[in-house]
């Protein structure tokens, strides 16, 4: 059963907002909302308490259903209170119901802020009240960023969103404009009065947006900001030097010019490794690590991700192996990072050669929700039975991913697995060719080589095939040495 929002927003509430509103209730002249506050309190995060069990502690009597009315009356005006109370913990004029909104994100409380935001939205709406689904927009923007999986759907999804905001920053420019321009016609009527030569200003219909970035240098830090998102190689890498030489503007302009660099190194570092770049790479994923303290959970998850696959890339596994042991419990509870926090941390661990490490990384649950790492897995835990030395195992669980994905793609036509076919294929004759152990084994191998040469993902490709694949390449070229 669904808990209510007044428990829902309770169980989430930090420490020390647990603290400074038990002291502001403290002064409350209704006795009642007290008593449910540090009741619900009390409860934790699992499980709402009982109706029964919450009216007793409230009222000190008896529950009955006919007095029902009177306990959610009570939950509703608690939850009023709470609201007006985090609405005042900011300093700024903002909406309370905005303030509120951006505090559910703050604390993670993501099904509530859906919950909210669908009735908001509606009633802004039905309001005509602009600024409210300009600053609801851009929350819902913030939520897609910070609190789902970068997935396709969920950036078709933002960009739908970005459009819908721009569309509504355009009507609200407009309305100010038009409001605006009532203050100006009745100063121009005031001038004619005593100047009958006085010639009044033509109605604004159109703006010429790049005059005014031109001359505007805030304009022109984010018009280079936003470039930077689509913009690929060279150019992009240009651009992100321009940005990071001018850091005097970052610190201007940005509300927290620490996570803004950080950001903007990350990006520099990803593009770098895109061309192949990996040294260069792993220096900007150094400068930004040092900003770690300084930056949020968010950032923090990115970054660690591009660091440590471009480590690997740099064949430095044991930096890589150091920082995934490191922060690896929040690689596991990003929902940013989701199923590719477990297979990288497990790939991370077939690179050092330890196959314990790796296993325990292995997780099949992800079936469950579709994920595209499900494959993957398998492949993974192919790669810890032949690390064990039973290439016999590997072999046979090689041989049964094939046979799945095979049977998936049969099922139904419309089905695409994210695992690549030729990839299942290279693995299964490596197995075999290491099972097999015979003389001249070092030709077989080099053959193998070749043929992943022609095929293979390109190596700046971050891709789970692209990973599996310099992984098996390495233990072939290792193999090819010994054979000889």
């Amino acid at each position: 059963m669904k808990n209510s929002k007044l428990f829902t927003l309770v169980s989430h509430l930090p420490g020390k907002d647990q603290k400074t509103f038990s002291e502001a209730i403290a002064g409350h002249k209704r006795s009642s909302l007290k008593k449910l506050y540090h009741t619900l309190l009390a409860a934790g995060n699992e499980t709402e308490p009982a109706a029964a069990d919450v009216y007793k502690e409230v009222f000190s009597k008896k529950y009955a259903k006919a007095n029902d009315y009177l306990l959610r009356n009570e939950y509703r005006l608690l939850y009023d209170w709470l609201q007006e109370q985090i609405g005042q913990q900011a300093a700024t004029a903002a909406a309370p119901v905005v303030l509120f909104m951006a505090y559910l994100l703050q604390i993670n409380a993501y099904d509530l802020f859906e919950d909210e935001y669908s009735s908001l939205w509606k009633k802004a709406q039905n309001d005509d009240n602009i600024d409210l689904l300009v600053h609801l927009c851009d929350l819902n923007l913030q939520y897609y960023l910070t609190g789902k999986p970068q997935t396709l759907p969920n950036a078709e999804m933002m960009a739908q969103l970005s459009q819908q905001r721009i569309d509504l920053l355009q009507r609200q420019l407009l309305r100010n404009l038009r409001k605006e321009e009532i203050r100006l016609k009745m100063a121009e009527r005031i001038i004619t009065a005593y100047r009958n030569d006085n010639t009044p200003a033509p109605k604004l219909t159109t703006i010429n947006l790049q005059l005014l970035e031109d001359d505007d240098l805030y304009a022109r830090y984010l018009s280079r900001r936003a470039q930077v998102n689509f913009a690929r190689g060279h150019e992009k890498i240009n651009l992100l030097q321009d940005i990071l030489d001018e850091e005097q503007v970052i610190h201007k302009y940005e509300p927290a010019p620490e996570e803004a660099i950080c950001r903007f190194l990350v990006n520099l570092g990803q593009e770098h490794y895109l061309n192949m770049n990996f040294a260069e790479a792993v220096k900007h994923y150094a400068r930004a690590y040092s900003y770690w303290g300084k930056v949020p959970v968010a950032v923090r998850e990115t970054l660690i991700l591009n660091y440590i696959m471009c480590l690997m890339r740099c064949e430095n596994i044991k930096l890589a192996e150091s920082l995934a042991a490191e922060h690896a419990a929040l690689m596991l509870n990003s929902r940013i990072l989701a199923s590719r926090a477990p297979f990288l941390l497990a790939v991370v661990n077939l690179y050092a050669r330890k196959a314990d490490a790796a296993e325990k990384y292995v997780d099949f649950e992800s079936k469950k929700d579709g994920s595209e790492f499900y494959y993957f897995m398998r492949l993974v835990l192919s790669a810890v039975y032949y690390l064990r030395g039973d290439a016999e195992l590997a072999l046979r669980e090689a041989i049964n991913l094939d046979q799945a994905v095979n049977y998936e793609l049969q099922r139904s036509k419309t089905i695409q697995t994210q695992i690549s076919k030729p990839i299942i294929t290279w693995f299964r004759r490596y197995y075999t060719l290491v099972q097999s152990n015979k003389p001249g084994m070092a030709a077989d191998l080099k053959k193998l080589l070749q043929d992943i040469e022609q095929t293979a993902v390109p190596n700046n490709d971050q891709s789970p095939n692209s990973m599996l694949t310099q992984w098996l390449v390495k233990e072939i070229q290792g193999r090819t040495k010994k054979a000889k």
